[in-house]
């Protein structure tokens, strides 16, 4: 392949190059031109296209030269022929032809063009020098050969007008150089500089003889940046190869630390060696700028989007708890205790309405603690299938099209299913006069092709529920926001806008994505790809009863680790009221003290996020070194991924998140006790 349909350098798109050739070039007396192959109609031309034929650019664009009328009709066949030779070789260099200007002129012309693809589309680059002037003297020499032998004087005053225009065609050439806000320059095959125009060297303060002679990565341009010589000379390397190369680069120069969009590209002899090396830089310093400060705005409105919407809605749960209690105190100190129940069944109710709230802010900042298990979807739909059907109600026909063959996945079942139910209160909602909503499962595989266009989706094999309702749809502008924190198209009062993104959350935090598709009037498709894991799907087993807390009560001893005193409190009364025998810390290092004493231990319970420099899963490792065996339960209101050992739990260990029920925390107590022998102490 020539060096005209070498593949453009990793990271640069072929159109980029296109562009960038093209700017350098644009000032060119030569006509170049870009045209799509497939149809022949002009992409761009220079001005030099206009100096020569006397057409406007906006006549051509999107014209084909045969509409133009640019190629005179007699000269068909070599229009023909020029072409073919184009489409087999990819290439052609110096064809003669005639073309015919905006005033029926016909002139003379020598083309070179060649074949780009770009984006997947052929492009013709065509550069056309006008030789009209020159055939005309090479017709006068060979007429007038014998006089002209005669008259040497003639012949030198020839030679010097033809000197004197290659030395005007040199200025100009070296005016467009020097007049360039882009830093070039020319490098011998072996980084030698030769040349650099004007404004690199002002860049630096200095002049060409300052540069000259000297290696690139030895000048002033790299040398004040720490790594960067390196980094420019295996860059000169690979262009003396004959690759070209691309580079965003921040330097330190004399003006202050600039950014820079920095290429080399080789300039290649007939046989394909490199004679030398071009390199260009773009300031882009003030872009990355803007582009910052654009990013942090995003940021700081995102902060405000997310902390407003929160405090409006836990100010309105707070104020429901707290009125709930003042009523009860009021109520007390009257003596009528009768409608304490109610009080207290609606600041319980409320106070779940706010631990729900939190799930989904952590689910949406994809922090909360899982509890992954190996899940057949399949039988997941299946079992929720009445209780979705109860949800939207007998206006909604609920259908499953089950996959016989779907892959089973590694994920918190609970979470699935609720991420399920929520998106089937949003089509129901979205259905306000009944319709149909379709639960499918089917396998996927994601190949690298498909991969790459889509941002952060990684290829594999994955396992799909697709939730589809025939609802009103979403315009874009809706659809756009859809995964926001709070974003909410429902009447105040009636959604906190946290469906979608802590269903967005919890998917990405189990290694999948989620796609939305809807259309007005149409209805609307959320997608939900999960891996596929090999392994068998576990069943999950009946919740124990509370009545079977107390199974092994009496011997067992509970270190109960927590800074939150009253929490602390309430939980030791509730496992002494249960019979167990409870010793309490305050902080990580005071239950390491307890956990290396010969003191009887059968369960630890501990907060995650401790004060001081031990966390709860910190101090539970050390204590496994003197206590194999001990079973833990972590309870935690906020779980880093570090906390947990990157949300992985040993053998015996089991996790809770708050707020929780007192029975099902005292339920999970029974289960980590009863599955298997206790610790002892071996130090």
């Amino acid at each position: 392949m020539s060096d005209q349909n070498r593949e453009p350098p990793a990271g640069l798109s072929e159109h980029k190059e296109l562009e960038i050739y093209r700017r350098v070039f644009y000032a060119s007396p030569d006509y170049i031109a870009f045209s799509r192959l497939s149809d022949g109609t002009y992409i761009d031309v220079n001005p030099g296209f206009e100096r020569m034929l006397g057409y406007k650019r906006t006549e051509v664009i999107g014209r084909t030269s045969k509409e133009v009328g640019i190629w005179p009709e007699s000269d068909a066949a070599q229009r023909t022929a020029y072409v073919e030779q184009l489409r087999k070789d990819g290439l052609v260099k110096d064809y003669p032809g005639r073309l015919r200007t905006s005033t029926g002129k016909i002139i003379d012309v020598e083309a070179s063009a060649n074949i780009l693809e770009v984006d997947g589309e052929l492009i013709l680059v065509a550069i056309v020098r006008d030789v009209t002037e020159r055939n005309r003297a090479e017709h006068e020499l060979r007429d007038r050969e014998t006089a002209l032998r005669q008259l040497n004087e003639t012949l030198e005053q020839r030679v010097q007008e033809r000197t004197a225009q290659l030395r005007a065609s040199e200025t100009r050439i070296r005016s467009i150089f020097e007049t360039s806000y882009q830093f070039m320059g020319l490098l011998a095959p072996d980084g030698t500089m030769l040349d650099a125009n004007r404004a690199s060297l002002e860049s630096i303060n200095a002049k060409l003889e300052d540069v000259t002679g000297r290696a690139l990565w030895d000048t002033p341009w790299f040398t004040a940046t720490p790594g960067m010589p390196e980094k420019i000379r295996a860059s000169v390397a690979a262009v003396g190869k004959g690759e070209s190369v691309r580079h965003e680069i921040t330097v330190n120069l004399p003006a202050g630390v600039r950014t820079f969009d920095f290429s080399m590209r080789p300039i290649l002899d007939a046989g394909g060696r490199v004679t030398a090396i071009v390199p260009e830089a773009v300031e882009i310093t003030e872009r990355r700028r803007a582009e910052d400060a654009l990013r942090q705005a995003q940021k700081m409105e995102a902060v405000g989007q997310l902390t407003g919407g929160l405090a409006h809605d836990f100010n309105n749960l707070l104020a429901g708890i707290v009125g709930n209690l003042q009523l009860m105190r009021v109520r007390i100190g009257q003596g009528s205790t009768g409608s304490l129940p109610r009080y207290i069944d609606a600041a319980e109710s409320i106070a779940d309405r706010a631990a729900a709230l939190t799930h989904r802010l952590l689910a949406f900042s994809r922090r909360q603690t899982l509890d992954p298990k190996i899940t057949n979807v399949n039988r997941l739909v299946a079992s929720m299938r009445e209780l979705i059907q109860r949800t939207v109600g007998p206006g909604v026909q609920v259908h499953t099209e089950l996959a016989a063959d779907a892959w089973n996945t590694m994920c918190d079942a609970h979470q699935l299913e609720s991420a399920l139910l929520n998106l089937a209160i949003n089509a129901r909602d979205a259905m306000p006069n009944g319709g149909r909503l379709t639960i499918e499962t089917t396998n996927s595989i994601l190949y690298q092709a498909q991969a790459a266009t889509q941002e952060g989706v990684s290829p594999g094999r994955y396992v799909t529920i697709s939730v589809t309702d025939s609802g009103t749809g979403m315009p874009p502008e809706v659809m756009a926001r859809a995964f926001d924190p709070f974003f909410t198209t429902k009447p105040i009062g009636q959604g906190t806008g946290l469906g979608l993104s802590m269903i967005f959350g919890f998917i990405k935090q189990s290694g999948g994505y989620v796609r939305l598709h809807s259309e007005p009037g149409v209805g609307t498709t959320v997608r939900i790809d999960l891996p596929m894991h090999g392994g068998e799907a576990q069943i999950d087993k009946s919740e124990r009863k509370t009545a079977t807390a107390v199974s092994a009560a009496a011997s067992a001893t509970v270190l109960l680790v927590d800074d939150e005193a009253p929490l602390r409190m309430l939980l030791a009364e509730i496992l002494s009221g249960a019979g167990y025998a409870v010793i309490e810390a305050a902080d990580g290092r005071e239950g390491l003290k307890i956990l290396q004493s010969p003191q009887h231990i059968d369960l630890l319970v501990s907060d995650v996020g401790l004060p001081g420099n031990m966390n709860g899963r910190q101090m539970a490792d050390a204590a496994r070194v003197l206590r194999p065996g001990l079973k833990v339960i972590f309870i935690t209101g906020y779980a880093e991924h570090a906390a947990l050992g990157n949300g992985q739990l040993d053998t015996g260990m089991q996790v809770m998140t708050k707020p929780f029920a007192l029975d099902t925390f005292m339920a999970k107590v029974s289960e980590s006790l009863d599955a298997g022998a206790v610790s002892q102490f071996t130090g």
